[in-house]
């Protein structure tokens, strides 16, 4: 791909912080508004995915609800972080 850019998986979310059933805003990825990630949920007469909020949580909703999208980009390999720590105020700087 040229621009190797998706959606997060909740598997992501999960390792991000979010747990499921467990109400935190804190884990870094958090947002205020619920945001689709990739992973599908349910096909039944609509498509469902789970989606963030608090944690990754299983989504009745349909997929053409309005929710937010955090999109992630893919690192080559070797790529190194040369400043911050990954915070909001101090995220990382990439070579």
């Amino acid at each position: 791909l040229t621009y190797p850019v998706a959606l997060l998986t909740a598997d992501e979310v999960a390792f991000a912080g979010a747990v499921t059933g467990v109400d935190n805003t804190n884990y870094y990825l958090y947002i205020a508004k619920p945001g689709w990630t990739i992973t599908p949920y349910v096909f039944s007469t609509n498509a469902g995915n789970f989606y963030m909020g608090d944690s990754p949580s299983s989504s009745n909703w349909n997929s053409n609800t309005l929710l937010a999208v955090r999109p992630a980009i893919s690192l080559k390999a070797g790529t190194t972080a040369i400043s911050g720590d990954g915070t909001a105020m101090n995220p990382y700087v990439i070579e």
